[in-house]
């Protein structure tokens, strides 16, 4: 998913001269994937918690593009205390 994803990020990046480009966060359910098994197997056999991985994934999409001289954007929502975002 992380490789597929910011793959996507990255050409999507390329198509649009903009510098910026959001990258959402602000609707990420969190009982949703705190109340789903199949979630919760998948963190405990990564070794992270759900604001872990979350903060990883936010974090690669956001490397990805600053890569491509881009600045993510967030929603203010996406700034909360499931996930933890470095400013830059």
């Amino acid at each position: 998913v992380v490789n597929y994803t910011s793959g996507l990020f990255a050409a999507v990046a390329d198509m649009f001269p903009s510098t910026l480009l959001s990258t959402g966060g602000d609707e990420v359910n969190m009982p949703c994937y705190t109340d789903d098994a199949e979630t919760q197997e998948a963190l405990q056999a990564s070794g992270q918690d759900l604001t872990q991985a979350l903060t990883s994934f936010v974090t690669t999409m956001h490397d990805t593009l600053r890569g491509k001289a881009k600045t993510p954007v967030v929603w203010e929502g996406a700034r909360s205390e499931e996930i933890h975002l470095d400013r830059h």
